[in-house]
């Protein structure tokens, strides 16, 4: 069951997958840091032999095997970097990422350094759908995707069509579209039976 007016992350699966994004390019020099360590002799005999055949003296196999074992070093050293600051970006990105359902509308608040506040009342939701990427369909998560008339960024009106959270498990995504579904049909109804009042009690005269 989706809670009301609490504000909630992402959740787990979320944070995993932003740190697998931030960290891709990570796997990759470690690969080529594996590569060059299994393949190192093969590597070195192939320039001493080169070095041969062009008549000159090239490198000698201890100054290769130094040079490769500096780049090996220096790729794992920098690999650990980039997947420190990476997780360090995915913790905060996903830390200061939430939303609440109110009694009206959805609050989403997003953003490390530039703070911003979405409100996003439930009587301009036209539609809610899934999506689920391969990526996202291997992980168990889905994108939510609110088709709104527009809503309210700090005060102010926006025109932007497409409201999205994710990414999100997938249970807790058909929870919050049948919920927000729900509250769609609930709104409709609450209007129109209070136009039907209105015009009941005389207010609107033809």
């Amino acid at each position: 069951m989706v809670p009301l007016d609490q504000e909630q992350h992402l959740g787990k699966k979320a944070f995993l997958l932003l740190l697998l994004q931030r960290t891709i390019f990570v796997f990759v020099l470690i690969i080529l840091a594996i590569m060059i360590t299994v393949f190192r002799d093969l590597i070195t005999t192939s320039f001493i032999s080169s070095g041969d055949l062009l008549g000159q003296g090239g490198l000698s196999s201890i100054t290769l095997n130094s040079i490769s074992s500096i780049m090996i070093i220096g790729l794992f050293l920098l690999s650990g970097l980039l997947f420190i600051v990476g997780l360090i970006i995915s913790y905060l990105q996903y830390h200061f990422y939430t939303y609440s359902f109110g009694e009206f509308s959805l609050k989403l608040i997003r953003g490390i350094l530039h703070r911003e506040e979405v409100s996003i009342p439930y009587r301009q939701m036209q539609d809610i759908n899934i999506d689920r990427p391969l990526v996202y369909r291997i992980l168990g998560v889905s994108r939510v995707v609110i088709d709104s008339a527009g809503h309210e960024e700090f005060g102010e009106s926006r025109s932007e069509t497409d409201i999205v959270l994710e990414p999100i498990d997938e249970k807790l995504a058909r929870e919050i579209r049948d919920m927000l579904q729900r509250r769609i049909g609930v709104q409709i109804v609450e209007d129109e039976k209070e136009a039907d009042l209105e015009i009941m009690s005389g207010k609107y005269e033809e």
